[in-house]
C-alpha cells in the first residue's frame, strides 16, 4: 500500500507540475515540450532582411500575378439567395454589361429581392455614399489618397511605385 501512494504521490506531483502551471508569470523562460510553431523562421513586415540589397523583407508582387480574396463578405456571398440574385443581375456584380463593355452609369437594380421575388431599384442616397466614402477611406485611401489623387499614405512612404490615381 505504502508503494502504491507513493508512485501514486510521484504521479499527481508529475502532473501538476508539468499541467498546472502553464500560464503563471515566471522569471525563467518556459520549457517547450511541443513548441506549437511560438517560434518560426519568417518574414515580418516592415522587417529588415540582409538577404535583399535594400535590407526589407517585403517584396513587391511579381508582375502579373493576381491578388487572392475579393473582399466580399463570406457570409453574404455563400447565402443560398446570393448565387440566385447575382445571376439575375450579372451587371452589378461584374460592373459590365451583357456585351462585355464596362457600364457607363450605375446598375438600375441592385442585389437586394423583393418579397415578390424581384430585385429591389439601386438607390443613390445618403446612406450609399456615406457607406461607399468609409469603405474607400478604409481600404482604398492608403493607396489611392484621399482625394482619389494617387497620393496616399503608402504612396508618400514610396510603399507603392507606379501611378495609383483614380481618373
Amino acid at each position: 500500500m505504502r508503494r502504491y501512494l507513493s508512485i501514486l504521490f510521484v504521479i499527481v506531483v508529475a502532473f501538476l507540475g508539468f499541467f498546472g502551471f502553464q500560464g503563471k508569470t515566471s522569471k525563467e523562460p518556459p520549457v517547450y515540450v511541443f513548441d506549437d510553431m511560438d517560434y518560426q523562421s519568417k518574414y515580418k513586415p516592415q522587417g529588415e532582411n540582409k538577404f535583399f540589397a535594400d535590407g526589407r523583407d517585403a517584396r513587391l508582387p511579381v508582375a502579373g500575378s493576381v491578388a487572392r480574396g475579393n473582399g466580399l463578405e463570406p457570409n453574404k456571398v455563400f447565402a443560398d439567395d446570393y448565387r440566385y440574385t447575382a445571376a439575375l443581375n450579372p451587371s452589378f456584380v461584374t460592373g459590365k454589361d451583357a456585351q462585355g463593355q464596362f457600364l457607363v452609369n450605375l446598375p438600375e437594380k441592385s442585389l437586394d429581392l423583393l418579397p415578390t421575388g424581384e430585385l429591389k431599384p439601386f438607390n443613390l442616397d445618403a446612406k450609399t455614399f456615406e457607406t461607399g466614402r468609409t469603405k474607400y477611406q478604409i481600404y482604398c485611401a492608403v493607396c489611392h489618397g484621399v482625394a482619389a489623387d494617387g497620393n496616399g499614405i503608402m504612396k508618400v512612404r514610396s510603399a507603392v511605385e507606379g501611378d495609383v490615381a483614380i481618373s
